[in-house]
């Protein structure tokens, strides 16, 4: 069970703010206190006084949670075995708000109290069986095969009101409030995963080789593209066992690898679609309400897909006191999971899409060295670089996409655009001021005053 007063900003401004905002834009001039006793409130602004938010607002959380799992093995006979796992996450979440009349808001409502609650469960289920045989001195082959399944459940419930006649039971009583200012919503969301895995692995003197394929289907995706296929393949070659390896390197193995893996991290129901509360309508003296589609639907939702490939050298010298390795990567991804941007004559902002493609690839190197180690003192370190480089290629038929947004300032902040990095800094390129007004007759900025940016 975990307590909390939880901080009560956020990013929001004015009379919503939180105290850092109110701290840093208040007037300094007005007093802590009113003549009435009150804290101050400014003519000029829109904003509480810092002490009032940090007064006047209560913010209280609980969270329970339980979890755990179950293992069984059983030895069908010497070379073949099962196993099943299961396992569970429960979590209630309960949080409760009260703005008091010390707050703008909270004295223009006579008080405002939410109670909002959230519960989490995930179930999984695993079930594996595993064979593994030595052929000879030389040879060991292992094979594991099975399935998974994972089930995400969320459910939430808010209510909220207003117009209360004390502050003092806060969040305790909301029917002491205005039943016409009640608030009242809520939410269930369901996803699950079914996985089919299969993996070999081979080992041949100083060789291992291993080879596996996934099949991951997920309930965010369209009805004929909720399964993806994700093969790999990787090769070890232990160099420090074979005779032409020089004796200074204790240990030595190179690597290789390929595979893929897949994205399914978007919101539920995307492929589908949804409704929310739509206009009212009077139809004979009566006001009806109606639903309306929140979003379009994109029955071709699907996985996306992320090929790497991989070469790395693992090395250990000094009888093992400065050990390291070296990797080389290379990814590309396709089908990117975006948000498109729509025309507004549509009727909606967006639609969840695959579009596109990007590569990051880079190294790694890492060197971990004892340098002391006698009796009761020893020293190590460790030192790692890594160099990365990110680069979309493709965005289909689209030039670019703007996104993100800046609080106060407000407009896209980020830009997606083939030949750059994903979400490179988007904006205007100031290259100098205007001096005078001759200057600015001669630019293509003609509201710009002396002393503007160019």
């Amino acid at each position: 069970r975990e307590n909390g007063r939880n901080y009560i900003g956020g990013i929001k401004t004015h009379e919503s703010a939180g105290p850092g905002y109110c701290a840093l834009f208040y007037d300094p001039t007005e007093p802590i206190y009113g003549p009435d006793g009150r804290y101050s409130e400014s003519a000029e602004l829109t904003i509480n006084h810092p002490l009032a938010m940090l007064y006047g607002i209560t913010s209280r959380s609980e969270t329970n949670r339980m979890f755990g799992n179950m293992t069984l093995d059983y030895k069908i006979f010497s070379d073949l075995s099962a196993k099943v796992n299961v396992g569970f996450d429960n979590q209630a979440m309960r949080r409760d708000v009260y703005n008091s009349s010390i707050t703008i808001r909270g004295n223009a409502a006579n008080g405002y109290a939410n109670i909002a609650e959230l519960d989490r469960s995930n179930i999984l289920f695993e079930y594996t069986m595993n064979y593994s045989k030595k052929l000879s001195d030389n040879q060991i082959v292992n094979v594991l095969g099975g399935v998974t399944y994972q089930n995400f459940i969320r459910r939430n419930f808010s209510a909220g009101t207003s117009g209360f006649p004390s502050d003092d039971l806060i969040t305790d009583n909301l029917g002491l409030g205005s039943k016409a200012n009640n608030v009242v919503t809520s939410e269930k969301e369901k996803n699950t995963l079914l996985s089919y895995l299969f993996r070999v692995n081979y080992s041949l003197h100083n060789f291992l080789l291993t080879g596996s394929v996934r099949a991951d289907g997920s309930s965010r995706f369209g009805a004929n593209n909720k399964y993806g296929y994700f093969p790999s393949f990787a090769l070890g070659w232990k160099l420090s066992d074979e005779n032409f390896i020089p004796e200074f390197f204790n240990t030595l193995k190179a690597r290789a690898s390929w595979g893929i893996t897949g994205n399914q991290e978007i919101d539920n129901y995307l492929s589908l679609t949804t409704y929310t509360t739509g206009g009212t309508a009077i139809l004979n003296g009566t006001p009806f309400t109606g639903t309306a589609p929140s979003r379009l639907s994109n029955p071709d939702l699907k996985w996306e897909s992320t090929e790497q490939l991989n070469f790395g050298i693992d090395f250990g010298i000094f009888s093992g006191r400065i050990n390291g390795s070296v990797d080389y990567f290379n990814k590309k991804t396709t089908d990117m999971l975006l948000d498109l941007p729509l025309p507004t004559s549509s009727g909606y902002s967006m639609i969840k899409k695959n579009v596109g493609s990007m590569k990051n690839y880079g190294i790694e190197f890492l060197i971990n060295s004892t340098n002391i180690n006698r009796g009761d003192f020893s020293w190590k370190s460790s030192v790692n670089f890594s160099a990365l480089r990110n680069e979309v290629i493709s965005l289909g038929d689209l030039t670019s996409i703007q996104r993100g947004y800046m609080q106060v300032v407000g407009g896209n902040t980020t830009i997606i655009k083939p030949g750059s990095p994903v979400d490179s800094y988007y904006g205007y390129n100031v290259i100098g001021l205007f001096r005078d007004q001759a200057e600015i007759d001669a630019w293509v900025q003609p509201t710009a005053k002396p002393g503007y940016p160019k």
